[in-house]
Formats: structure tokens, sequence, C-alpha cells
């Protein structure tokens, strides 16, 4: 386990800032980017010379003084709604906006809670807790309380005092079992201020609140949930509501007509989506109370003890942000607890090529400093921490850098963060910059018009550049002459100590490029824009386009300018191109339906070739096609590419509840409805690190691919038919440490169906769905598939929901060699489910299980040859064939055991071993099989045959 304090000194970088909490950053700056095209970009940024930078840093530098010594003349500015007087430090509660809503948090265990939670936009607002009463909490009309600790109901009764001075008397929502005490402290307030009997204030308006007990605020529903605490407590989930969208064939109607179809219920009942979850103080488990909870866009969640079960949680957490508060001040250094971080979880990315990741406060930190800035800043850590941090500072070498400052003009120190990198096996130093990182940096400077970036650099990094330096003379040379301008000669003439603040950077980058420069592709450069109301789609694969002509390859990239929604319909992506979603970027499919944003196309499209609507990511499409009507493929020519990466912390989102779900899209076949990511005939598909929602169909399938690594993904749906992911009639594929909640598979292994795939016959071979053992730090060992390295992290996969994990239905082109390792079930209808039917023929062979742990499904072993949830034709009779199910523990199941095969001969060589089922309703149902049961099974399945 990461030592918690490591993984929050990352959350929120900078501990000397801590108690002003001003500087918060994307979680995702653990995640490791690519080292050329990250540096590349960020030195593209600069639109003139380095040599002209610094001999401006000069110039700027005054001007930064004299702007200081003006505000040094002007009075304290006291903020808005500020209740501290001239003279005194400002508040420090900023706001916070985040997934639509605006928060204004004050919390610090033990001294007070009060967070104010609002909705401009549709005139809502409510209170959580009252333990300090700062202006911007008076004058709001409900309040819920979370339990009545002082510190979270001080403020209760002078709210009250405030408020009615305006004439209207707050509601306040509180545990049932504290109204009569609450009413009593009230009174003894008024008896002490001398108001009693006839001159006493009206009581308390008071709501006792019940788990479970909706309560209705500006359209809002808030259901209150009990949560963990010494004495009785309640979290809050917000839920709003989303109406049905108006089906396409509705819209030619007038607003009335459509106003009173909705009103009869024509369109489907609205839904209530859970937007907000408020934890109040409770322990880790009680996250797990209530399953709106992980499904909940925003989380305010207490952090008193930045305990690792909290870290934990977050590495996996499916909300798009999380406010961490409530921090102790004996668990962060003295006089730095925050009141807030707003994080993007999860906290910890998993990447083979990271090694350790600190943002530290310090100019030039190396490895031999680290443990002694870690001791004296977190003093209560102990030397067990010191031992967790030990694997993230292997390979670290001295005078490596861990952070370059930018000083603003208010004094508040900005790092571009560089993470150690042991990954790139090389004698000199390498670092990492982490593009979601630099980003901000870049903005926040202005670098856009070649402004000036202040780096400043420590005696220790001054030796690395000049030992860079003498590497760097004959690619400025060649630069120079690339250029043949008056000014490129002017400034060499300058020489390099003009030059030393950005030298390590551009040391770095020239180094590790040479003379070639890697192509980056902003689609804002080529007119996409994030404002939820564009459709980028031409732009977007504009910037596809151009990336895909650069003969190194292309990074396209989409990064939040404005509102972080980027409109698009189906993309058709390259080779050799990074396609990279960015933290804070929802990539959102167009609900506009019409074929040219979302085209027909030639594709595998449930396990048959035919014209279906393009995915919203694609790749490979069919270029001609034969005369004459075929057996198998139709197609004569695909376009095929190699090495696609999708990546980022970002979203991509289908949009599916936009109407996918309606008729006429849901009837008849799947051809009506686009997957999210489907690419064909691609040789090298990487996607990693990104949140998958809400896709039309089914979420990752990729078909006819080559060598594909799926990792670190959180995909999350519910609508019908949506797979997480599908490879079909793929080879070399790799699934680890994936979070998957689908309406429908987690994962389906296929190969096509019917007498097509039959002709097609081209297999799915060579895969491996897994998640490694737990374990402390990273460790990296020689166990491949293909060409892929694998990393040993302590990230799982799991799948909550859906139908489980499977092989089949479509399985006519055969499933061969096939390892399903170190899962997780839990709420699934089935564990382990091999399915297909008569008339799909093909085979299944050399297929194992193990290591599983399922939980409250309907079937934890189910292997059907009749699968009858779809019409299957023909007489071409499936095979199975040595399939072993290993090491298996299942809890909670209504059928222990379920295999009906279609002949006696038909499932062969099907063994358990080492298999528990506990808390079953049936022990087994079973058809023409008799399975071989090795050591250790319970109960015993098909004891008569």
């Amino acid at each position: 386990m990461r030592p918690c304090h490591a993984v929050l000194s990352a959350a929120c970088p900078l501990p000397a800032v801590w108690w002003c909490c001003a500087v918060c950053v994307s979680l995702s700056t653990c995640q490791s980017v690519n080292l050329s095209l990250s540096l590349s970009h960020m030195i593209s940024c600069l639109s003139v010379d380095p040599f002209v930078l610094i001999s401006m840093a000069k110039r700027q530098q005054q001007q930064q003084q004299q702007q200081q010594q003006r505000k040094e003349q002007v009075p304290v500015d006291l903020g808005k709604g500020s209740h501290h007087r001239r003279g005194n430090p400002a508040p420090h509660d900023h706001t916070i906006h985040a997934c639509g809503y605006e928060l204004r948090v004050f919390s610090v265990a033990g001294v007070a809670t009060t967070v104010r939670v609002t909705q401009p936009e549709r005139k809502f607002s409510l209170l959580f807790d009252l333990g300090i009463l700062p202006l911007w909490a008076t004058n709001i009309q409900h309040v819920f309380i979370s339990h009545c600790h002082t510190d979270h109901v001080g403020s209760l009764i002078s709210h009250c005092r405030a408020s009615s001075l305006g004439g209207k008397a707050p509601t306040y929502y509180v545990p049932a079992h504290a109204t009569e005490l609450l009413q009593d402290l009230k009174e003894g307030f008024d008896t002490l201020d001398g108001k009693s009997g006839d001159d006493s204030p009206p009581p308390l308006k008071i709501v006792p609140v019940q788990p479970g007990q909706a309560i209705m605020v500006k359209g809002f529903k808030i259901l209150p949930f009990a949560t963990h605490h010494r004495v009785p407590s309640l979290g809050y989930l917000v839920y709003r509501q989303v109406p049905p969208t108006v089906p396409m064939e509705y819209r030619h109607l007038a607003p009335r007509a459509i106003a009173e179809l909705r009103q009869q219920g024509a369109f489907g009942e609205p839904q209530w989506i859970p937007d907000l979850c408020y934890m109040g103080d409770c322990i880790i488990d009680s996250l797990a109370v209530e399953p709106d909870i992980a499904r909940a866009r925003l989380l305010l969640c207490e952090a008193t003890y930045l305990s690792p079960e909290l870290c934990s949680y977050l590495e996996t957490a499916q909300h798009e942000r999380v406010v961490l508060m409530h921090f102790s001040r004996r668990s962060v250094p003295r006089r730095q607890a925050p009141f807030w971080c707003l994080c993007n979880p999860p906290v910890l990315k998993p990447a083979v090529a990271l090694e350790a990741h600190f943002i530290l406060p310090l100019t030039g930190m190396d490895s031999t400093r680290l443990f002694d800035f870690y001791s004296a800043n977190y003093p209560q850590s102990g030397s067990r921490q010191r031992q967790d941090m030990a694997p993230y500072l292997q390979g670290m070498t001295p005078h490596r850098p861990s952070c370059l400052i930018a000083p603003g003009s208010n004094s508040k120190e900005t790092c571009v963060t560089f993470a150690a990198s042991r990954s790139l096996a090389s004698p000199i130093v390498q670092a990492l910059v982490d593009l979601a990182s630099a980003w901000p940096i870049l903005d926040q400077n202005n670098l856009r018009g070649g402004t000036v970036l202040d780096l400043t650099l420590s005696a220790k990094l001054e030796d690395v550049v000049t030992t860079f330096e003498s590497l760097l003379q004959p690619a400025r040379r060649q630069s120079q002459a690339a250029s043949q301008t008056e000014s490129a000669t002017e400034m060499a003439a300058r020489g390099k100590a003009s030059w030393r603040p950005l030298g390590f950077v551009c040391a770095l980058f020239l180094l590790i490029l040479g003379t070639t420069r890697a192509c980056i592709c902003d689609v804002s450069d080529y007119g996409a824009r994030d404002d939820n109301k564009s459709i980028s789609t031409h732009a977007i694969q504009t910037a596809i386009e151009a990336c895909s002509r650069c003969p190194e390859g292309g990074h396209v990239l989409l990064r939040p300018l404005d509102k972080g929604i980027y409109l698009t319909g189906s993309l058709f992506l390259k080779s050799n191109i990074i396609f990279e979603v960015t933290a804070g970027v929802r990539l959102l499919g167009t609900a506009n339906k019409s074929t040219v944003h979302w085209p027909q196309i030639y594709r595998r499209n449930a396990g048959v070739l035919e014209l279906s609507r393009a995915a919203l990511l694609n790749a490979g499409t069919c270029l001609t096609f034969h005369s004459t009507n075929q057996t198998g493929d139709q197609c004569a020519e695909w376009s095929r590419y190699s090495n696609i990466t999708i990546t980022g912390a970002g979203t991509i989102d289908g949009n599916g509840f936009s109407g996918w779900y309606l008729p006429p899209y849901l009837n008849g076949s799947f051809t009506n409805r686009p997957m999210l990511i489907a690419p064909m005939w691609v040789d090298g598909l990487y996607l990693s690190d990104l949140t998958l929602t809400d896709p039309a169909f089914w979420t990752v399938a990729p078909a006819f691919c080559k060598n594909v690594h799926i990792h670190d993904l959180r995909i999350i749906t519910s609508g019908p038919n949506t797979d997480g992911v599908d490879p079909d009639s793929c080879q070399n594929v790799l699934v680890e440490r994936c979070y998957i909640s689908t309406g429908d598979d987690c994962i389906a292994i296929k190969s096509g169906r019917g007498p097509q795939a039959l002709a097609i016959n081209m297999p799915t071979a060579n895969v491996t769905i897994r998640h490694v053992p737990q374990r402390v730090g990273r460790d990296y060992d020689a166990t491949a598939i293909g060409s892929y390295a694998l990393c040993r992290g302590q990230i799982r996969t799991d799948c909550t929901t859906g139908h489980g994990i499977s092989i089949g239905s479509e399985m006519s082109g055969g499933i061969y060699d096939v390892l399903f390792d170190n899962l997780t079930l839990s709420g699934t209808t089935n564990g382990v489910r091999v399915k297909t039917c008569m008339g799909r023929g093909g085979s299944v062979r050399n297929v194992t299980y193990r290591n599983m742990v399922i939980d409250s499904v309907d079937t934890a072993v189910l292997i059907n040859q009749d699968y009858n949830s779809v019409t299957c034709v023909g007489d071409a009779l499936p095979n199975f064939s040595d399939i072993l199910v290993q090491n298996v523990i299942a809890n909670n199941v209504k059928m222990a055991f379920e295999l009906e095969c279609l002949q006696d001969n038909s499932c062969a060589g099907l063994r358990f071993e080492n298999v528990t089922v506990t808390a079953f309703q049936n022990a087994s149902k079973c058809a023409h099989v008799q399975p071989e049961i090795g050591p250790n099974v319970s109960p015993v399945p098909c004891t008569t045959a």
C-alpha cells in the first residue's frame, strides 16, 4: 500500500500552503504520460526560443516586484462574504466548483464542520452541519445535520437567530433521536438571553429524519442513510431528476403536444440519478452501506486520519470528484490542516513506467533528502511509513530534481512536477513531465503568448544542467540552421549562461528526442470547442488526420478549456496515434442520431459483419467490397492499423440515455446503436486509465485485433446490452486492473457467430483477464503476453452488477487458451460462465478460471450449451474441452453449479479443484455432463449423470 501521506501530498501538493488550501490539483498527476511527447508538448507551448524567454525574465521580475509593492500599500481585501475584520487574514474557505455545484467548506476535525452546497441554475442551496457560522452559511433555509457532536451543531442556534432576522425560519433535518435534545438546547439559550415565557422565540423548525426517508428540496431528492460513528449518525445522498429524452420520431410535434405526451408517460418515467453524497463523520466501512454512494458523481468525505482504507477505496472509486475534508491536525504537519482538498479519483493510477512520484515544495530535492523531508513534516508516521516509502525510492539517483518552482506574483509556489522513472533504462538522469500537472502551470502563466515562466534552479540542478549542455551543441546548431533567421543567430551568440533556468527541461527534451520533434495535435487548435454545445466531430477528426501524417506518430490531445465537454459523433483513429482525454474532459457522444454524425459502416457487430452504426471511436474500415456475394467476409480490402493508444484521466461518455435505449433504436437487430470503442484490424491496441460510461451498446469491443492491452479502466454502464470488454476474434489480449459495472456482461470473449464466422474462421486466442495480487509498491517481473512487460500492482479487476465474466455466446470462430486469474465478482448474475447454443459451432478449449472470489450471484458456475436468450439456427454443434475451475470461493448464491451440455461428448475435460460454494439454495443442475472432481470441492456437482 502506498503511504497515504505520500498519496495526499501528491493530491494537494504544497504542504507550505495546505493551511490556506489555495492549491488543489487533480490526483491523476500520479499517472504516467509518455515522456517524449509530454516534454515536447511543454516546449512546443513556448512560442519563442528559451534565450528570448530568459532575456525577458529580469524585466518581468521587476514588474512583479513593483506590483507586489503596490499591493502592500492597498488595505487588505476582505473578500465577498468575509466575516474577518480589516487587517486580519482573509478566510480560506474558497469556493469549490465541481460537477455543477458550488461548495463552500470549513471542516477541521475536532474544531468545526460546515458545508454549503448550491446549484445556481436551479436556485438550490442547503447546508450540511453547522459547527461554525460564517456569513456564507446564513440565510440558508434547509440544513441537514449528520450527527449531534458539538463540532457539527455548535452554531445551530446562532444560525437560527441570524436567519430569523430576515423573517424566515430555517428547517433543520436531524437524526430522529436528537429532536428533543436540540429543542432543549434552544430553550436553554433562550433562558440565557432572558427570553422566556411569552417573549420566547418559537421552537426550532425540526424535521426528524430516519434512514431511507426521502426529502424533496427545490426539485432535488435528499435520501438519508445510516453511517457508522460513535453516536447515531446519518449521511445524505442528493439525487437529481433526469427527464426522459424525447425520441426522434416525436420531435416534429409542437412543444405543447410533446408536453402532453410527456405527462402521459409516453417517453418513460424520469430517473433519479445520485449526484452528490455527504458522508459526515464515519469510518470507511460506511461507504458500502448504500449502493448509490458509489454512483454519486461528487463525494464529500471525511479524511480525519488519512487511513490506508480510504486510499484503497479511492483507487477504484467511480466518482468524478471527491472532496476530502475534516482533516485532523495530528495527521498532517502542524498548523497545516487544510479545510478541504478537491481530488479527481482514482488517487493512484498504476502505470508500468511510474516508479515514484512526489510533489515537493522544495527545489532540487533528491532521494537522499526525501526521507528527512518526510520525517520532518510527518513526525507521527514512524518507521513503518518510512519502510513503505522504500519501494518508491528505489532507482532514484542523487541530484534528480523532484520539482521546478514557478513562483507567482503573490508568493504562492507551483510545481512543474517530475516523476522518477526506472523503466527507461539509461545511465543518465531521466525525468517524466506529467501533462496533467504541466497544463495548469502553462495556462496560469499565460505561456500561449510567449510570456515568461520563471523557473529557478538550485545549485544541484545547475550541476545537472552543466552536464547536459555539452550534449546540446549539435542539436542547437541544427536548430539554428533549420530556422535560418537572424534572430536565431543573435540568440545563439548570447551564450549558454543566459538560458540555464530552462536548460534542464530543454536538455531532457533534446536528449530524448534528438533532432526529431514529436507531433502534438491539440484539438482546440483545429476548432474543437468544449462548451457542451458545439459538435466538434470534424475538428477532432481533422486533428487525428494531421497527427497521422507525422513521421514519428502523433499525440491527439483533448484538454479542458471551457466546460470540458466535447460533443462528437463517430471518430476514426489511425496508426501511431496517442488519443488522450485529459483530466477534466468528457468526450460526449452527440444526442443527434443522424447518420451524418453516426454513419453506417461495415463492421463486426454482435458477432456478425454487417452494416451498422459506427462506434464513437473506430479504427479499421472496409475499403472495397467483393463484387459478388461471399459466404464469409464481404469486404475485399480492409484498412489496417497499428500502435493505437487511447488513454487519459478523463471520461468518454456514449450518452446512451439520450434515447438510444428507446424504440426504434432498441428494437430489432443491434445495428441501430453505436458501440463506444470498437477498433478493427489493429496490431498493437492500448487502452488505459479512462472512465468509460453509458455507451449505447457494447463499451470496448475490439475485433480482428492483435496485441491488445487494456488496463486501469473504470467502466460504468447500466443500459441494456452494455457489455464492458468484448474481444472478438482477437489474439494476444491482456485485460487487467479494471473496475467494471455494467448492464450486461462485464467481460465476454467472443469469436463471431453463425455460418459467416465459421467461414472466416478467425479465433480468439491467448487471452488473460486478471488482476495481480495486492502488494506494497511496484514489482516488475518477466511475465509477458505478446510483447507486454506486466506490472504487478495493487489494483484489481472487479466486476459488479451485470451478467459477470463470460465466454460466448458468439464463439463460432473458436476460443482457445484463456486464463481468468485473480478476479472479484460481486452482485453479478453469474460467476464463471461459458455460454453458446446449437448452430453456433466452433469450440472452446484450454480455459482456466482460478483464484476467484464470487459473492451474491445467481449462479456460481454456469456452463451452458443451450443458451436460449437468443434465437439459434442451424445444426453446427459447439464443443467445450479442457475447462479448469480452480481455487474459487463463492458465497450467497442461488445455484452452485449449472452444467448443461447438448450431448454427452460435447463437454469433455471439465474439471473442478478447490472450489467451495457456501450459503447456496441449490447444489447443481446438470445435463449430458460428468465433470472431473478434484480435491476440496463442495458441494460436489452432478453426483448423478
